[in-house]
Formats: structure tokens, C-alpha cells, sequence
């Protein structure tokens, strides 16, 4: 997941960052675009629907999914398998 949460994040913090969207929509539009019987999924469903457990359900993926030392962790792993192919 760290190398997709990149991904996704890139893609979602724009929704995340326009104040024109009502926080509720928010927290429905990050539940819709993540997929079925995954654990980014688990953890934001575990949160009811609020405007105050939106932020909550965000931190809890950032801190799961978006350490940047995990995910420095995971592309040195994935340079060092190239040099060793």
C-alpha cells in the first residue's frame, strides 16, 4: 500500500484541499474511491460519517500509509533489487 497511497494521495488531496467541497462529501468521496476489502478502506469505515471524523479518518491513513520514512524505505528496497537483477 505505501507505494500506492503516493498515488492516491496525489490524486485525492485535491479534493481534500478544495474549500468549496463540504466536508461530508469529502468523507464520502474518499469511502467511494477506495476499494473494496482493503485496509485503507477498514480504517475509514471505521470512522462514522462526520464532518468532525473526516480529519480523523485523513491523519489515521496519513500516518498509516504516508510516513515518509516507510516509503523511503520501500523505493531504497526497490533500487537495490534493480542493482542486484
Amino acid at each position: 500500500m505505501p507505494r500506492s497511497w503516493v498515488a492516491f494521495w496525489g490524486q485525492f488531496c485535491r479534493i481534500d484541499e478544495d474549500e468549496s467541497i463540504r466536508v461530508e462529501d469529502k468523507f464520502q468521496y474518499l469511502l467511494s474511491s477506495l476499494k473494496s476489502d482493503t485496509k485503507s478502506r477498514d480504517i475509514v469505515e471505521s470512522y462514522p460519517l462526520s464532518k468532525e471524523n473526516y480529519s480523523n479518518a485523513i491523519e489515521h491513513l496519513n500516518s498509516r500509509f504516508g510516513r515518509k520514512d516507510l516509503l523511503i524505505e520501500v523505493y531504497i528496497r526497490d533500487l537495490l533489487a534493480l542493482v542486484n537483477d
